[in-house]
């Protein structure tokens, strides 16, 4: 009787190669992919940064005033925009918030009780002159109720359901609380948020940068030291494009942010720390 034994063959070494180099290239091509999506988010970032800088410096140069901050808005804008209502703004050149419960105002603040809502105007006047495309409206006069992203305010570009605003962050009182380079000027302010339902502000109570669960006027809400904010890496490739690659200094930097990347930091973390920042930009 014959028998007949069948060979087992098993994986040759060139068999073994070429299934290793496909799993390579699948690998190289999601890393790719994924430097090619954060790569998108940072360019649409700076372009709604650029686009909202133009837009306020245009907007300045027609009406000589600051969107938010115009004495006479009221006078060629009405006195509503589309339900909201349009407020004029006190004219002083910086875009205010306000607070309440009568925390003390020293000169050259940057909160004022007496700011009538200038940081929600900003984007809603914009808007309303033709200039702006970012969706906002304008509540926010004394004791106005919280702002919320997507609704006083735009979203940040980045796409991660943080918000975008612009204020000054100027505080005299308490100095420590303001990163040194932010302290004059109007800033553009993204990557902010606080609390569940999106809203976005700084603790009025300290004048500081703290995030609280309302913008302008003092409410209740969870105080958040840290922002939801936007990776610190993302904001350094951002600052070395624009700017001086540097956290604190020159017109680009962070705000606020976790420990490894607070406010007045004298250097980025490296690639592979990851911390949550909310980011700023001096408006020339």
């Amino acid at each position: 009787m014959i028998i007949y034994r069948h060979k087992k063959y098993g994986f040759t070494l060139i068999e073994l190669s070429v299934v290793l180099v496909i799993i390579g290239l699948i690998i190289g091509g999601v890393m790719v992919g994924k430097v090619l999506i954060e790569s998108g988010k940072i360019r649409a970032q700076l372009t709604q940064i650029s686009d909202i800088e133009t837009q306020i410096n245009t907007f300045k140069l027609k009406y000589d005033c600051l969107p938010g901050d115009c004495p006479n808005a009221t006078s060629f804008l009405g006195t509503t925009y589309n339900g909201n209502t349009v407020r004029d703004g006190d004219g002083d050149g910086i875009i205010r918030s306000i607070y309440a419960y009568g925390v003390a105002h020293t000169a050259g603040e940057c909160t004022r009780p007496d700011a009538t809502g200038e940081v929600s105007q900003l984007l809603m006047q914009l808007t309303a002159t033709g200039l702006g495309k970012y969706r906002a409206n304008g509540s926010g006069g004394s004791g106005a109720p919280s702002a919320v992203v997507g609704r006083e305010y735009t979203y940040a570009a980045y796409d991660n359901s943080t918000g975008l605003f612009v204020s000054c962050l100027a505080s005299i009182a308490n100095p420590t609380l303001t990163p040194l380079f932010f302290r004059t000027g109007n800033i553009i302010v993204f990557g902010a948020a606080s609390s569940s339902v999106g809203r976005i502000g700084y603790a009025t109570g300290t004048l500081g940068i703290a995030f609280y669960g309302a913008y302008g006027a003092y409410a209740a809400g969870p105080l958040l030291l840290n922002p939801i904010g936007i990776p610190a890496d993302a904001v350094r490739q951002m600052d070395e494009k624009i700017d001086d690659g540097k956290p604190s200094s020159g017109k680009f930097g962070i705000v606020n942010g976790d420990t490894a990347c607070a406010a007045n930091a004298t250097a980025y973390p490296a690639p592979d720390v990851y911390c949550r920042v909310t980011a700023g930009k001096k408006i020339n």
